[in-house]
């Protein structure tokens, strides 16, 4: 089974650095990684209370991405990653079933926070598995997202 597991230290302690990647996602997820596409978008979010997470465009219409919850509020997240990687670009999965899950670990390290996000269960995307696994883990998105997540911080 394939994953790929990236992990970066912020100087940030975790109730902020939780908050960072939480409640302020819009402001460091790359927003051409969007369907509505950048021109359309208005913000990236993820909602525990509704248990979901995506984006919204302009006009109003809401795309969830999958699932959103929190085991261990403030320390584990959990998201489902709801794509259909047969069709370019990528759309949304309407099946949960076919969701491969990330999972977010938020620990306290030194003055910061240590952030271990692990992505796993690629072949829940049937036919876009090996699709997703290419840009997934060949592209290595996650390095860069957490990158541009740390910046933000």
């Amino acid at each position: 089974m394939k994953q790929v597991t990236r992990s970066i230290v912020v100087a940030a302690a975790p109730a902020r650095a939780w908050e960072g990647f939480t409640d302020r996602i819009n402001q460091w997820w790359p927003r051409e990684h969007s369907h509505c596409q950048e021109a359309a978008l208005d913000r990236i979010f993820i909602d525990l209370t509704q248990g979901f997470w995506g984006e919204r465009s302009l006009a109003g219409k809401i795309e969830s991405w999958g699932i959103a919850r929190s085991p261990t509020p403030g320390r584990t997240l959990e998201l489902g990653w709801q794509m259909d990687a047969t069709v370019q670009p990528w759309r949304a999965e309407p099946d949960p079933a076919k969701a491969s899950l990330i999972t977010v670990d938020f620990t306290p390290e030194g003055e910061g926070t240590r952030v271990t996000l692990r992505h796993d269960g690629f072949e829940r995307h049937g036919p876009g598995a090996a699709e997703m696994i290419r840009v997934m883990i060949g592209l290595d998105r996650w390095a860069d997202w957490l990158e541009d997540y740390a910046r933000s911080l």
